[in-house]
C-alpha cells in the first residue's frame, strides 16, 4: 500500500517553524550581499579585499563549525544547540551593527558564522518527519531559503538607505531574537531518536562505511556545487539583466515570478520521485536542467535569461528539498546530526568558493566566465551522480508481538532480506521496522510475525 504523502498537523506545523528560524538567519546573511561594497565604504579601514572578506567569513566559520555542532546535536539535544547558535548569531550582529572599522564588521561576521546550526536544523527535520514525506517538509525549507533571499534584495538596500550597514546589522538582531522566540516557544521538544551519549569513536566508526562507499562523500559534492553555482550565479546575473535594460530597482519583478514558477513547476518532480521511489532519475534529470538552464542565461537575450531562471530555480528547488532528505534516509538513527555536519559544512564552503572564484573568473574572464565555470562543474557533478546508489522503495510497518517474544522476533526480521532496520517497541509491545518493497512484502512479513 502507498503511504500518505500528506503531512500531518503536527508536521506542518513544525516544518513551518523550522523554516521560518533557518528563513531568518538566511535573510540576515543575505540582507549584506547588495550592500556591502557600496554602503561599508563609509567604514574605517576599508578595502575591496576586506570587504569581501567580511561576507565570506561568514561561510567559512559555519563549514568549519557545522560538523561539531551537528554532532553534539546528537547528544545535547537538537533544540539547545539551535539554540546556543542563535545567541552567537544575535551577538555577532551586535557586534557589526556597533562597530565603525571593517575589522569590527568582520569579527561579527565571524561570530555570526559560528552559531552554525544548519545540520541540527535539518536533523531535526528529520526527527520529526517521516521518511515518505520527509522531502515535502525540506521543501517548504527550501522554499523559505528562497523567499529570504528575495526578501533579502528589497530589504537590504531599504535598511542600508535608511541608516546604513548599521541598520541592516540591527535588523539582523532582531531577526536571530525571533528565531529564539520560536525556538524556545513553538518549536517542538523532539529529541534526536537513539542518541548515543559519550560515544564520539563508535558515532565515526558507523559513519565510516557510507563514507567509504561514498553515498555521503557524493551529496555533499552535491550541495557544494548546488551552492557554489547559486553564489556564482547572483554575480552575474543582476549586471545581465542591467545590460539587458532591468533597472535595477526592478530585478525583483524578474526574481519574485521566476522564483514562484520555479516551485510550480517543482512540484511534479517531487510527487514523482517520491511515489515512485524515481530519486536517482529526477536527481540527474535536475542536475542536467540546471546546467542548461545555466548556458541559456549567457545568452544575450531577457527572455532566454528569464527562462533560464525558472529552469534553475526548477532544479535548484528539488535538489535544495530532496539532498538533504536523502541524506538523512542513508543515515544510521543517532547519528543524523553529525552526517548533516558534514553536508552543511560543504554546502557553506561551496558558497564560499562560489563567490571567490566567481570574483577571480569575472576579472579575467568576464560574466560568461562565470558561468562556464558553472556549468563545468555542474556537468561534472551529473558525472558524479551516475555512481550515487539507488534509494531503496522504503516502508515502514509496525507489528504487534507478546513482550516474550520480542526479542526472537526483531532477530528473526533483522536476517530477512530486504528489511532494512528493526526497532523495538517493548512500551507499546510492537516492532517498528523498514523495509524495501521491491524485496519484500508486507504481507511476507506480517506471516513471520505469526500475523494473518
Amino acid at each position: 500500500m502507498t503511504p500518505d504523502t500528506r503531512l500531518t498537523a503536527f508536521e506542518r506545523r513544525s516544518a513551518f517553524i523550522l523554516a521560518a528560524i533557518i528563513a531568518f538567519r538566511m535573510l540576515g546573511l543575505f540582507m549584506l550581499l547588495p550592500v556591502m561594497t557600496t554602503y561599508g565604504a563609509s567604514l574605517h579601514g576599508y578595502t575591496p579585499v576586506l570587504a569581501g572578506l567580511a561576507v565570506g567569513i561568514y561561510g567559512f566559520t559555519q563549514a568549519c563549525l557545522q560538523i561539531p555542532l551537528g554532532r553534539l546535536s546528537d547528544t545535547w539535544g537538537r533544540q539547545r544547540v539551535i539554540t546556543l547558535g542563535l545567541v552567537l548569531f544575535a551577538m555577532g550582529a551586535l557586534v557589526a551593527a556597533l562597530s565603525d572599522h571593517i575589522y569590527g564588521v568582520i569579527a561579527g561576521r565571524a561570530i555570526q558564522g559560528a552559531g552554525a546550526v544548519s545540520s541540527a536544523a535539518l536533523a531535526l527535520a528529520a526527527d520529526i518527519t517521516a521518511e515518505h514525506r520527509r522531502s515535502k517538509v525540506m521543501a517548504i525549507i527550501g522554499m523559505s531559503i528562497g523567499g529570504a533571499f528575495i526578501l533579502a534584495f528589497l530589504g537590504g538596500p531599504m535598511l542600508a538607505g535608511f541608516g546604513g550597514l548599521a541598520a541592516v546589522f540591527w535588523a539582523t538582531v532582531a531577526l536571530a531574537l525571533g528565531g529564539l522566540l520560536l525556538t524556545q516557544f513553538a518549536l517542538p521538544r523532539a529529541e534526536p531518536a537513539h542518541s548515543i551519549a559519550g560515544d564520539g569513536q563508535a558515532r565515526w566508526v558507523t559513519l565510516w562505511p557510507l563514507l567509504r562507499q561514498g553515498d555521503l562523500a557524493r551529496l555533499s559534492i552535491g550541495i557544494f556545487v548546488l551552492h557554489f553555482v547559486m553564489t556564482a550565479m547572483f554575480m552575474v546575473v543582476p549586471q545581465k539583466l542591467v545590460l539587458l535594460g532591468i533597472a535595477r530597482t526592478e530585478h525583483a519583478s524578474i526574481y519574485l515570478p521566476v522564483l514562484i514558477a520555479g516551485a510550480i513547476l517543482m512540484a511534479p518532480l517531487l510527487r514523482l520521485a517520491e511515489k515512485r521511489s524515481w530519486h536517482k532519475p529526477v536527481l540527474l534529470l535536475c542536475v542536467a536542467i540546471m546546467a542548461a538552464a545555466l548556458g541559456l542565461m549567457a545568452l544575450p537575450s531577457l527572455p532566454l535569461l528569464a527562462t533560464g531562471l525558472v529552469l534553475y530555480f526548477m532544479a535548484f528547488n528539488w535538489l535544495e528539498a530532496s539532498l538533504p532528505s536523502w541524506l538523512s534516509r542513508i543515515v544510521p538513527a543517532g547519528h543524523k546530526g553529525t552526517a548533516m555536519g558534514f553536508y552543511a559544512s560543504a554546502q557553506f564552503f561551496g558558497a564560499f568558493a562560489g563567490g571567490a572564484v566567481a570574483g577571480l573568473a569575472l576579472h579575467f574572464g568576464g560574466a560568461e566566465a562565470v558561468l562556464a565555470t558553472a556549468v563545468t562543474l555542474t556537468a561534472l557533478w551529473w558525472l558524479i551522480a551516475l555512481w550515487q546508489r539507488a534509494l531503496p522503495h522504503w516502508q515502514a510497518l509496525h507489528v504487534s508481538v507478546s513482550a516474550d517474544g520480542l526479542a526472537e522476533l526483531a532477530t528473526r526480521l533483522r536476517a530477512l532480506d530486504g528489511v532494512i532496520e528493526v526497532t523495538p517497541r517493548p512500551e507499546q509491545q510492537s516492532v517498528e521496522l523498514r523495509y524495501d518493497a521491491r524485496r519484500v512484502s508486507a504481507h511476507a512479513l506480517k506471516d513471520l510475525a505469526g500475523r494473518e
